[in-house]
């Protein structure tokens, strides 16, 4: 059996609410969470489609800054036969945006979350097309919560 580790760094002065719900995990606990947001974000995503997906930010309080800018590190180990679906996805992202990715890619997962949740299961399955679905009304649902805020600014308040 043989792994692929990949790393990322988040900033510790403006990426507090990823730390947040990251630590909020228990270390043993957290490789899993990351297969399993990397499995629920392979979900959401057409086939061919671009890696970052729309959505419409929470709104989370602006972080107050200390002065004192840092890094957190994380480790995901995927194994290269179980997991390979995920590390083409990974690999498909340019590595130049790769950090910025993993953190799209949580950001995402936190805002399909509801109260007290960690973790979720996707609606559908890779590779299944999005037309099929069971209820039309769950789909224009997931279609007005998904689109992505008009800029970064937004109310005269920053979106992130």
């Amino acid at each position: 059996m043989s792994e692929k580790i990949y790393r990322f760094r988040v900033s510790t002065a403006i990426d507090q609410d990823i730390i947040r719900f990251l630590d909020s995990v228990p270390d043993q606990r957290r490789s899993e969470l990351f297969r399993h947001m990397l499995r629920f974000y392979q979900s959401q995503l057409g086939e061919g489609e671009d890696p970052f997906l729309p959505y419409k930010q929470k709104e989370h309080p602006i972080p107050q800054t200390t002065g004192e800018e840092g890094e957190k590190e994380y480790k995901v180990r995927l194994d290269d036969e179980l997991e390979r679906s995920i590390i083409e996805l990974i690999a498909s992202v340019p590595r130049k945006r790769r950090s910025e990715f993993w953190r799209h890619l949580i950001r995402y997962y936190m805002n399909q979350l509801r109260e007290g949740e960690l973790f979720i299961m996707p609606s559908s399955l890779p590779g299944e097309r999005k037309g099929r679905t069971s209820s039309p009304s769950a789909t224009k649902k997931e279609t007005e919560e998904a689109e992505p805020p008009q800029s970064l600014f937004e109310n005269n308040r920053f979106m992130f």
